[in-house]
């Protein structure tokens, strides 16, 4: 599991949808991030310094959950495919 999970977070920061996701939850409304700029919100939010940390981290893993589900929730909201 923990290295599927760095690889879905990896993923997840080129998802347009996520991008998006990350921007709103981030204060910017008039633009989605860059991939950069969305894996930049992906370690904030899981408190790590690479996405990486994600495949030994059990407390990163589980922020990265709870991140995962509040994505699926706003993409739910807004008529969006979650990745």
């Amino acid at each position: 599991m923990s290295r599927d999970t760095a690889r879905r977070a990896a993923t997840l920061r080129n998802d347009d949808d996520f991008r998006l996701f990350a921007a709103r939850r981030s204060g910017v409304t008039d633009r989605a991030f860059g991939a950069d700029a969305a894996g930049v919100y992906l370690r904030q939010v899981c408190q790590i310094p690479d996405i990486g940390e994600l495949a030994v981290n059990p407390e990163a893993q589980a922020r990265f959950a709870e991140l995962e589900a509040a994505f699926a929730e706003w993409c739910a909201r807004h008529g969006r495919r979650a990745a």
